[in-house]
């Protein structure tokens, strides 16, 4: 019977160490529920750290609309979770493949419906984006290759490298951003990123290299670990 192959079928993947996010073809974050293919990375409950930083910025911004962008976008997770709490900001997400795209430009009609536009810019970090923002957030890539190689072979498997892989140190796409940042971030605006555990001497390096930072702070998880870097530019040009 068509039932009991199907259950085969599925339970087959599951054996293969596909991960249930894919088999079920979607996955809950910030109580909404993403539509999700190998196409993306699965959203993890550690990035609702971010977006709840990101959110924490909005009384800042009650007499102006916000413009936010969101690098990196992978399913949308992350922009849409903002700007299903924050109605008034003007999002903007930036993707660099195109499949991933497509998938966070559904999630953002299903879940935002028309009334709330998202707009979705194929490129590289900031690449297509046009004039300045007052926040910059971004899940990057922030995986060494060393540290790639130990994961789990549900990860390694079927998630898309790109998404996980910054380089030999993990914090490379954290340095383009943060150095992007002179181009694209407002004075007295917001750079918050998702980071590894580890990775706060590294980021505080980075950041103070570029001159850009008058406050820089650090967000931990549930577990503890750091999670987001939240820096500010300075208030002057």
């Amino acid at each position: 019977n068509d039932r009991i192959l199907r259950i085969l079928e599925l339970a087959g993947r599951r054996k293969r160490r596909e991960p249930m996010a894919y088999i079920r073809g979607f996955r809950e974050f910030w109580s909404l529920e993403f539509t999700v293919s190998p196409a993306v990375l699965v959203p993890r409950p550690e990035t609702e750290c971010l977006v709840e930083e990101v959110l924490s910025l909005r009384d800042a911004y009650r007499e102006e609309k916000a413009r936010i962008l969101d690098i990196g976008a992978g399913s949308g997770a992350v922009g849409i979770a903002v700007a299903s709490e924050w109605p008034g900001c003007e999002m903007t997400a930036t993707e660099f493949s195109a499949a991933a795209l497509e998938a966070a430009r559904g999630n953002a009609m299903r879940l935002l419906g028309p009334e709330r536009p998202i707009t979705f810019v194929q490129g590289d970090l900031y690449e297509g984006t046009e004039g300045v923002f007052d926040i910059v957030c971004s899940n990057p890539p922030y995986i060494s290759e060393a540290e790639y190689a130990t994961l789990a072979g549900e990860v390694t498997l079927y998630e898309p490298r790109e998404a996980l892989v910054a380089g030999p140190l993990g914090t490379e796409v954290h340095r383009r951003i943060a150095e992007g940042v002179r181009e694209k971030l407002k004075p007295g605006g917001w750079l918050l990123m998702e980071m590894g555990a580890g990775q706060r001497a590294a980021l505080t390096e980075i950041l103070g290299q570029t001159g850009l930072f008058g406050e820089i702070r650090f967000r931990a998880d549930l577990a503890g670990l750091d999670r987001v870097v939240i820096a500010r530019r300075i208030d002057s040009l």
